[in-house]
């Protein structure tokens, strides 16, 4: 636990998700004081998305994370902060295209729902 899961319209460029995804466990260790051998990350491209009707080239990249329940807000806004800026840092606007909408979702997990076989 967590699950780390990005989405991105399948117009943009992605390269080196391993680096993005350590650097998410890094955030999540820091601040959620997690262990990395238990993140679980995968990313998934869309080949058919919409953001607007305009027939403008729209972009965008969303990551959602979901951790166990039991964090405080405080904790949750940081993770959501920091894995914002480190989007936008993986995936720069280009002046030439269309802008990136970079966005981030923080979701908390039952106990009680979340059963796996990973006992570290």
């Amino acid at each position: 636990m967590p699950h780390i899961r990005l989405e991105y319209t399948d117009n943009i460029f992605v390269d080196e998700l391993n680096i993005l995804f350590k650097d998410v466990q890094n955030i999540l260790i820091k601040i959620a004081e997690v262990k990395s051998e238990n993140c679980k990350s995968r990313a998934i491209s869309l080949d058919s998305s919409e953001i607007n009707s305009d027939g403008k080239n729209a972009r965008f990249v969303h990551l959602e994370i979901n951790i166990l329940e039991g964090r405080t807000t405080e904790i949750k806004k940081q993770i959501g902060k920091e894995s914002l800026n480190l989007l936008k840092s993986h995936f720069n606007n280009d002046m030439n295209e269309d802008l990136i909408q970079h966005s981030v979702e923080i979701r908390e997990m039952k106990h009680s729902g979340y059963f796996t076989s990973n006992t570290l």
